[in-house]
């Protein structure tokens, strides 16, 4: 009883986190374009100035903090669900400490990159692992919506991805747009996978 109170309370936590994590992050989008909109309106040639790229240069690492805090979270959320806790916080401790150490060498846009392609590749193993087992049906439904929660939290590590490190490269639109099929069909999974699922079978 006082392990499955304490479970709850670190689901709520780790929940109610996320969501904090994503509105300070659409916050900080919505300031950043109203602030680029509201120069540009005031001198037309602003986005091709010096001032641009250092509002820019400044705004990006500012931007990353709940960017990163948001993919170990998400990696937590999904492997109170898939595996072990414990394990899944060593993996993140050794991903962040790694992460660190890039940022210091390399700059934000490095050690951005490497958390979400590590963190994204992880969840998409554990996605393929799901979707490769034969359970009994009586537990089918939990397997398509675990399958996709992963996807849907692997959509997520790789829009950080685009938006973060990718950002003015050639390939941060088909990221994003990968990103955004992950997060499309993997809601759909894991919010109707098991009507989905039933209805399959009905027929």
């Amino acid at each position: 009883m006082v392990r499955k109170i304490a479970r709850e309370k670190i689901n709520y936590f780790l929940v109610f986190s996320t969501f904090i994590f994503f509105l300070l992050w659409g916050l900080i989008f919505l300031f950043a374009t109203f602030y680029i909109w509201n120069q540009t309106r005031l001198y037309p040639d602003w986005e091709n100035s010096l001032g641009y790229i250092e509002y820019v240069e400044k705004m990006n690492p500012i931007a990353t903090i709940p960017g990163v805090a948001i993919i170990i979270l998400l990696l937590l959320c999904i492997e109170r669900k898939s595996v072990k806790l414990a394990f899944a916080t060593v993996l993140v401790g050794i991903t962040v400490a790694t992460t660190l150490i890039l940022h210091i060498l390399f700059g934000y846009r490095a050690s951005v990159a490497f958390i979400s392609v590590v963190v994204s590749s992880y969840q998409l193993a554990l996605a393929i692992l799901v979707l490769m087992k034969k359970p009994v049906s009586s537990s089918k439904t939990v397997s398509v919506e675990k399958f996709g929660s992963l996807i849907m939290h692997t959509g997520y590590s790789l829009l950080v991805l685009a938006w973060v490190s990718l950002q003015a490269t050639v390939y941060e639109m088909q990221v994003f747009y990968t990103a955004l099929a992950f997060v499309t069909v993997g809601s759909v999974l894991s919010f109707f996978g098991e009507n989905i699922f039933r209805r399959s079978f009905e027929v």
